[in-house]
């Protein structure tokens, strides 16, 4: 089966250029991205480069209202908060 046939040979073809990470069981698929540019997840989930400063990357995230999106030190604060039982409703805080 040939690229023409193939309907996965885009897709292989296009992973070749980036670089795959084994991480804790999952793989990470590394992405070099320009301002401007955009990351699909899913059919819901966009992440867009809006600006390189200093160092520094600014992306906007666009996911569904159900779907949790937190900065990682927050998101480690509210599983420490329910391994403490300080969270009577853990479902609460990704409503």
């Amino acid at each position: 089966m040939g690229p023409d046939t193939d309907p996965f040979a885009y897709i292989s073809s296009e992973l070749h250029t980036n670089t795959m990470e084994y991480c804790k069981g999952m793989i990470m698929l590394i992405l070099t991205r320009r301002e401007g540019e955009v990351v699909r997840i899913g059919n819901d989930i966009t992440i867009k480069v809006l600006r390189l400063t200093h160092g520094q990357i600014r992306i906007g995230i666009e996911a569904p209202l159900s779907t949790p999106v937190h900065r990682e030190e927050i998101y480690q604060r509210i599983q420490q908060d329910i391994r403490d039982n300080r969270v009577e409703e853990p479902e609460k805080l990704y409503s």
